[in-house]
């Protein structure tokens, strides 16, 4: 494979991890919604960091916003259909 070639695989891979781990995190908020980012990577195996730029980009695609204060809130997963 050439140089190329493996970085676009690199790249498929990676954009594929990253809808797995939003839709394992989409998972996890619906089954609790007062899950906190500690327990989403305990429970899912996904770093810390990668959390947060997950839950990040969810929320920036309308996909969850949370609700309540900073301490004590609950997330809200939008037009989720189980």
């Amino acid at each position: 494979m050439s140089a190329r070639g493996y970085q676009k695989q690199k790249h498929a891979n990676t954009n594929r991890t990253k809808t797995e781990h939003k839709s394992r995190i989409i998972k996890l908020l619906v089954e609790n919604p007062m899950i906190t980012r500690t327990e989403i990577e305990k429970t899912s195996a996904i770093h810390v960091s990668s959390v947060q730029r997950r839950l990040d980009a969810l929320v920036k695609d309308g996909r969850i916003r949370n609700v309540g204060l900073p301490n004590g809130s609950s997330w809200e997963v939008m037009n989720h259909s189980s």
